[in-house]
């Protein structure tokens, strides 16, 4: 199993939560500089190798046109594995997918198991994975107001799942499909005809999430504080949240403002 170790550049030695924390956030900056898919994928899937992840998949979830209810942005199990699991509809017996019906936190394929006793076919999904290396994993749901809308399922033989371990995969997962969803998705929403919000509405809304106020926005759009709500108010009837926050995740994942 991988345990993180590190020391700080003033030397100090650093506890396993804080080494985690900054190899965290040190992916983050380096995956906001990247733009291909394939460097996206290469730089995920070497992080969660740091844990003794050795493989990673990332689904994104949203309904798409013609889609078959999900799209893998990302995926680095052997084709075969994959294969099978599908030739064996193993999706539907699958208890660590199921788990995402009680959870929508990030957990282990461990915490599964101890929660409540598998049946025999979800044990043998599970046994099925191991010749492919797939022992242990975890899954972190990418959730938004409507739910999930990505998962990123990474798997290994003995890969650190520690509470610490967990909570650095989670900001790391949320980055990387951030990132895979900018690089994949976004290309292909250029050629969709009409938006929801206004420009005027997009704007405004893009300056909330650079986490502007009211009378900010107003100075900035020479516009009245009072005229700036109306239009946040609007935005948010259209995409159906009701707090600002939920507005701006739902501008995000439907392609209406970009961070």
């Amino acid at each position: 199993m991988v345990h993180a170790q590190g020391t700080s550049a003033c030397g100090v030695q650093m506890t396993e939560t804080e080494s985690y924390g900054r190899r965290a956030i040190e992916f983050v900056e380096r995956v906001r500089g990247l733009s291909s898919p394939d460097e996206i994928a290469a730089m995920t899937q070497l992080e969660f190798a740091s844990f003794g992840f050795s493989n990673v998949s990332v689904f994104d979830l949203q309904h798409r046109p013609g889609s078959n209810g999900f799209h893998m942005l990302m995926n680095s199990r052997p084709q075969s594995y994959v294969e099978q699991y599908e030739e064996e509809n193993c999706a539907m017996r699958d208890p660590v997918l199921l788990e995402l019906r009680h959870t929508l936190k990030p957990y282990s394929w461990s915490d599964v198991k101890s929660r409540r006793k598998l049946s025999r076919d979800e044990q043998s999904v599970l046994e099925s994975g191991r010749e492919f290396d797939a022992v242990e994993g975890a899954v972190v749901p990418i959730v938004s107001t409507r739910g999930p809308i990505a998962v990123v399922a990474p798997c290994g033989r003995e890969p650190d799942i520690s509470p610490s371990a967990l909570a650095a995969i989670e900001l790391i997962s949320i980055y990387a499909n951030n990132a895979l969803q900018r690089a994949v998705v976004e290309p292909r929403r250029e050629n969709r005809t009409g938006k929801m919000l206004s420009p005027r509405e997009r704007e405004v809304l893009q300056w909330v999430a650079a986490g502007k106020t009211d009378d900010e926005i107003a100075e900035i759009l020479t516009l009245s504080a009072t005229t700036v709500a109306t239009h946040v108010n609007r935005a948010m009837q259209k995409l159906q949240a009701f707090r600002r926050p939920f507005a701006v995740a739902e501008a995000i994942r439907l392609g209406e403002i970009v961070i």
